[in-house]
């Protein structure tokens, strides 16, 4: 079998023990291996040692085939991501001419911290190969679900509860950024109840972020564990803290009920009015968005309290510039993480450190949380009609503000965050011109929304306009932002001396982007601004 003659659905399961599957005891109906339902798993060494579980992979190809129930001298072992593939199939969602392909980058034992799913661990980074190898395979795999079951250990390792929340949300929103899959079915489990009721001084606080990371992203679901007996509850054999083979088939429908809802009848932002949001705008062009990568001591922590808000779209490049399609779908609001390249790579957003300046100095009253408007396309500008009062990335970030402001009286604008000129500096755009348009926007929005709320702007990468050929294109733009910023009432220009770009910092191809640690120290330039315009 070669994996590049199927078309795939593609599930990932992934976590500890209970996702790999280590079910025992008899069941009532044996799974069938099918054609329809295949799987591909990683060849390694699996060592238990005083400092916890030792995974070392095999340099060998993955094993690919058709799945079947595992066994070994024991007997047979469950599985519940074969319970989910079955369902699928049967439900009908598999089309004509495809294949499911379960993706098992489980492991029995492992965590955040024992060092096997946090940023930059071998597990991590192999579940990330494991993905890329199946969706590099044929141009139309697709991820149709991710499936997690995982906590035991960080309860065992007394993981901190906030900590582990973070990670589990870097971990989702990780996989959703990198495959370009924001609407990825993400669904997590509760523990065996046996083993909860022996230890739920250290399980509860676990769970609880678990349940919580699954309400603060979209399109994700948690998954109770009620009745569904563990292998010594079977069997007698001790074994408290895994799900008997039945209950991993009971386990599988469970989840399957949860990616059906999610598909078919979850509604997005349901509850987003009840909520009273301080809103930031982050808008302009690439830096806006976040464009750096490369090494950086500091790792932004998801926080319950921050979040983003994002407008789903395309952007591609075409003939004559910037293809930008906004697809006709909710608003994507998630808690805000640090997104992630396809090969596991973080990248930066200034408006993550802003915020989180912004949280830890007490300017976020109880009872509210912060907002990030994502409004910022790269390679946008006011010269590209882009930005201008009747251009779609403008009006688009207006419909988003509107949106969030006719949900609930007690929404309110805090800042506007815009970094952008690179694009008109590049494309000849006059200083009149670029003045003219950029006090319109200002003006606009602050007369659409009430009141002078702080705008902060900031200053180029210093390695791309201090080039012969850009410095003096540049010069002109950023005088006329300067001066915006210098005639408007509650503005403030930031400069950039001293953040590198990504070619200075890791050697990329790219001195027009700051790199991930200078976005991080960008973002504390624009706070400490904002807090001075705060203060008048």
């Amino acid at each position: 079998m070669v994996l590049s003659d199927y078309k795939c659905d593609v599930i990932v399961i992934a976590g500890q023990s209970n996702a790999e599957g280590t079910g025992r005891g008899p069941v009532e109906v044996e799974y069938q291996p099918t054609e329809k339902i295949l799987s591909l798993s990683p060849e390694f060494l699996w060592q238990d040692t005083p400092k916890g579980v030792v995974v070392t992979y095999y340099d060998k190809p993955y094993s690919f085939g058709v799945a079947e129930v595992r066994k070994d001298e024991n007997g047979p072992i469950g599985d519940f991501s074969l319970t989910f593939a079955e369902e699928y199939v049967k439900g009908g969602y598999l089309k004509e001419g495809r294949h499911v392909l379960i993706v098992r980058a489980a492991i029995g034992g492992t965590g955040f911290e024992s060092k096997h799913w946090d940023y930059g661990n071998a597990q991590l980074l192999k579940m990330h190969e494991m993905i890329n190898h199946v969706l590099s395979a044929n141009e139309e795999n697709r991820l149709v679900a991710f499936l997690w079951h995982q906590g035991e250990t960080d309860a065992c390792w007394n993981n901190d509860p906030k900590r582990y929340f973070g990670q589990l949300v870097d971990l989702f929103t990780g996989v959703r950024f990198a495959y370009d899959s924001l609407c990825l079915p993400v669904i997590t489990g509760e523990f065996v109840q046996q083993w909860i009721d022996k230890n739920r001084a250290i399980c509860e606080p676990i769970l609880a972020e678990i349940r919580r990371a699954s309400e603060c992203i979209p399109y994700a679901a948690y998954v109770t564990t009620e009745n569904l007996p563990s292998n010594d509850e079977i069997l007698g054999n001790g074994d408290d803290i895994h799900f008997s083979r039945q209950s991993l088939i009971e386990l599988g429908k469970r989840y399957f009920a949860a990616w059906k809802y999610i598909t078919e009848e979850y509604q997005p932002n349901a509850d987003f009015a009840d909520t009273a949001w301080d809103v930031i705008v982050e808008a302009g062009q690439s830096n806006a968005e976040g464009c750096g990568a490369g090494p950086s001591e500091e790792h932004y922590a998801p926080n319950p309290d921050i979040y983003y808000f994002n407008a789903l779209k395309s952007v591609t490049v075409g003939d004559n510039g910037l293809i930008i399609q906004y697809f006709d779908q909710p608003y994507h609001v998630e808690a805000a993480a640090e997104r992630y390249s396809r090969f596991n790579q973080r990248v930066g957003d200034f408006a993550l450190t802003f915020a989180e300046e912004y949280v830890k100095g007490g300017y976020l009253k109880n009872g509210r949380k912060v907002l990030i408007v994502r409004a910022a396309i790269g390679g946008t500008g006011l010269f590209g009609k882009h930005w201008g009062m009747e251009d779609p990335v403008y009006l688009k970030m207006r419909e988003m503000i509107d949106y969030i402001l006719a949900q609930n009286p007690e929404n309110r604008i805090v800042g506007m965050l815009w970094h952008q000129g690179e694009h008109d500096a590049y494309e000849g755009n006059t200083p009149e011109n670029f003045y003219g348009k950029l006090s319109q926007l200002l003006k606009s929005v602050r007369e659409a929304y009430g009141g002078d709320f702080p705008f902060i702007a900031a200053e180029f990468v210093r390695d791309w306009m201090l080039l012969d050929e850009n410095r003096a294109p540049c010069r002109l733009v950023l005088n006329e932002i300067r001066r915006l910023c210098e005639a408007e009432p509650r503005c403030a220009f930031v400069d950039s001396e001293g953040l590198c770009s990504n070619r200075q910092k890791h050697g990329a191809e790219d001195n027009i982007h700051f790199c991930l640690e200078s976005l991080q120290k960008l973002g504390r330039r624009y706070f400490a601004a904002w807090k001075t315009l705060y203060k008048q």
